[in-house]
């Protein structure tokens, strides 16, 4: 199957396969429970665009949480960091934990405009983080936050522009090898180590270990 999938690469087939491949039962299933968190809480994350959007579903974010709390680790201690961060579903998701801070990165504006109302419209009651914060910047060149954090992907760019992404992480783990990062990529894929899979480029880097490792996603932390 894997050799099937690189050749589709290279005929630059592999972004129809994921069209067609996202409407397969199970992510279907997903797509229904997106819709469902919005009508709960009146505000708009769900469907699929052009840029390869795509919202967290709720309880796969809270299996990355517990896992990481698993290490262990006080969530109290961490600002949570979502990179790519679209519509702001894993930032409101994030502020139902007792994060020290929650922020999202996202790129296009479009986007961080939704996110922004989707703050808003967010009910304050099932918050436990009230500090959040939305920022419309290149994740590339954003500047990381003094103090301990974790970093959320959900498979939200290409490879290229991952690296550059991954480069400016490891410089700050580089320049301030004392401080706790940890780093959560979540990519519900059917098969690992394809191109799809693009944390294999986390996992070769020499500045992140990894911590936990499963099909659905993965934990690293900076290596000092």
């Amino acid at each position: 199957m894997t050799r099937v999938l690189l050749l589709l690469q290279a005929l630059g087939l592999d972004r129809l396969f994921y069209r067609l491949w996202r409407y397969n039962p199970v992510a279907l299933y997903r797509l229904y429970g997106h819709h469902a968190f919005d009508r709960r809480f009146g505000v708009r994350t769900s469907g699929y665009g052009d840029l390869r959007y795509e919202p967290t579903p709720v309880s796969a974010f809270t299996r990355t949480v517990r896992a990481l709390e698993a290490l262990p680790v006080a969530l109290e201690d961490l600002t949570f960091i979502d990179i790519g961060s679209g519509k702001g579903k894993a930032v409101l998701l994030a502020s139902t934990f007792p994060f020290h801070k929650v922020v999202g990165v996202e790129l296009y504006g479009e986007f961080h405009t939704l996110a922004v109302e989707n703050m808003e419209k967010f009910p304050e009651a099932v918050r436990k983080c009230r500090d959040v914060e939305l920022v419309l910047e290149d994740a590339a060149a954003y500047e990381l936050p003094a103090g301990g954090i974790v970093l959320y992907f959900f498979n939200p760019f290409p490879e290229a522009i991952l690296r550059n992404v991954l480069a400016n992480i490891e410089r700050t783990i580089a320049l301030r090898p004392s401080r706790p990062v940890y780093l959560i990529y979540y990519a519900p894929i059917v098969f690992r180590d394809t191109p799809w899979d693009r944390r294999l480029i986390f996992d070769r880097s020499s500045r992140l270990d990894v911590m936990h490792a499963s099909r659905e996603f993965s934990i690293y932390r900076g290596r000092s």
